[in-house]
């Protein structure tokens, strides 16, 4: 099942970022993108030691 959410989590991701990420280069700069970016790194190292610690 946990495979499963990572391909759905996969999948959406694909489907979301790239119109997110050119509305803020459109709105912001590209700065902006970097920032998307690290936010979600710090998101999936977030989720990486929640998981480790209590899976």
């Amino acid at each position: 099942m946990s495979l499963g959410l990572v391909m759905q989590g996969n999948y959406l991701g694909q489907v979301i970022a790239p119109m997110q990420t050119g509305a803020l280069l459109a709105a912001f700069g590209w700065l902006s993108v970097s920032v998307q970016i690290g936010i979600a790194a710090l998101a999936g190292l977030a989720l990486i030691w929640v998981y480790g610690k209590y899976g």
